[in-house]
């Protein structure tokens, strides 16, 4: 069935109607509203970001320093173990271990 001049025309006009409304002029800004909300966030995340990488950098010193603090500590073990078995060893005591 072919259609009509008439009718192929009507058609067209109710297409050019749909476009024109979908294209209105309410559509452009709802992009560039959508635009200026992502950048406010993207600023909002980067800021975020900032805190963490902040934060971060403080607790690797903080993680530092405890693990120097945890060497000192087992370098003073060690010397305290070696006193105790020069002591242990001029007293005479066995070696519980068997050594």
């Amino acid at each position: 069935m072919t259609a009509t001049m008439d009718e192929r025309i009507t058609k067209l006009e109710d297409r050019v109607t749909d476009l024109e409304t979908w294209a209105g002029p309410g559509q452009a800004s709802a992009p560039s509203e959508n635009v200026r909300a992502l950048r406010t966030d993207m600023r909002q995340v980067k800021g975020d970001v900032a805190k963490i990488q902040k934060t971060l950098e403080q607790h690797s010193l903080q993680f530092n320093k405890i693990g120097a603090r945890l060497d000192r500590t087992d370098a003073r073990l060690d010397r305290v173990e070696t006193l105790l078995g020069l002591i242990v060893t001029h007293l005479g005591i066995p070696d519980p271990a068997g050594g």
